[in-house]
């Protein structure tokens, strides 16, 4: 349905956290191949920088999935993919936009098998993403873990990677996309659950220090003025009274309000913001409100409706 949206939208790096390709791990019939090979060749023409490779992208193998993408030119990362202890696909790459460094680790399930791909093996996901982010942090400006695990596996990649990943996108769960989390140094977010929306992530990397997110800036200053107005108003009820009873619990919520408005000011994120990295994220979805590429619609419209869930 975006298509035609991100090709008119100026240059953006598109990325891809993974399970994108099949509606199961079991989707092995010729409609789910071909609907397979539509989404990477999509992708592919869409110029996706970047994909992790998920337990929903393996239905056909590891051979079907790199080979389709090498053709298709998307490619598919996984730092702890192993076919009898070695690596099937790339760890991570490195690309350059807009004259910032991005550093793209994939991180996949840890699989113990499969008994229709004898040997295949997902190795412990946190630490080996945390081995191969090791080789890029210094040489990047931005590192980010694309993560097919699930929301346990991601906000533990982000404990362990503080100062290390930037960012941790996840995918693998019935997920919708939402606010990033902030955890110490760095954010978690969802990609979101089947293509049912689009999230943008503006980073201004002008400043220094860790990076602070607009939207928490946003969120906060909301929650100052609720604060501020609610103080207003209790104070005025306060004044009023004249049950003892009452006038006590007024002065309870008083309290309780004042002591919630000083931490919002003790930890006031707009002056984190000063002079720091800010990003920002936006999503968008993928409802009735957003046209359709007509070509591109004939075609997913051979596979019939979206699963439902």
């Amino acid at each position: 349905m975006y298509v035609k949206q991100l090709r008119d939208a100026g240059p953006v790096l598109l990325l891809d956290a993974g399970n994108a390709l099949f509606e199961s791990t079991f989707s092995s019939d010729g409609k789910a191949k071909a609907k397979a090979e539509l989404i990477l060749r999509v992708m592919g023409e869409m110029k996706t920088a970047a994909m992790a490779v998920g337990a929903r992208d393996l239905a056909l193998g590891p051979e079907f999935l790199l080979q389709t993408s090498r053709k298709v030119g998307v490619p598919v990362l996984s730092a702890n993919l192993t076919r009898d202890s070695k690596p099937i696909f790339p760890a991570s790459t490195v690309v350059t936009a807009f004259g910032v460094k991005v550093g793209l680790v994939g991180v996949s399930p840890a699989i113990q098998g499969l008994d229709r791909y004898p040997g295949l093996r997902g190795e412990p996901p946190v630490r080996a993403a945390l081995a191969e982010a090791a080789k890029l942090r210094g040489k990047v400006d931005v590192l980010i873990a694309l993560a097919a695990v699930s929301w346990a596996d991601a906000l533990q990649l982000s404990k362990e990677g503080a100062g290390v990943f930037d960012f941790v996108i996840q995918s693998g769960e019935q997920r919708g996309a939402g606010v990033m989390q902030r955890n110490d140094r760095n954010f978690v977010l969802s990609a979101g659950e089947r293509g049912r929306a689009v999230s943008k992530l503006d980073l201004d990397l002008s400043g220094s220090g860790p990076l602070v997110d607009l939207a928490e800036i946003e969120r906060d200053r909301a929650r100052r003025r609720n604060l501020e107005m609610q103080i207003e108003s209790v104070k005025q009820r306060v004044a009023g009274e004249r049950d003892p009873a009452i006038l006590k619990s007024y002065q309870q919520t008083l309290a309780s309000f004042q002591d919630q408005l000083q931490q919002l000011r003790q930890n006031d994120p707009e002056a984190r913001a000063k002079g720091a990295r800010t990003a920002r994220l936006a999503i968008q979805f993928l409802d009735e409100s957003v046209a359709s590429d007509p070509a591109l619609k004939a075609e997913v419209d051979k596979y019939g409706p979206p699963p439902a869930h």
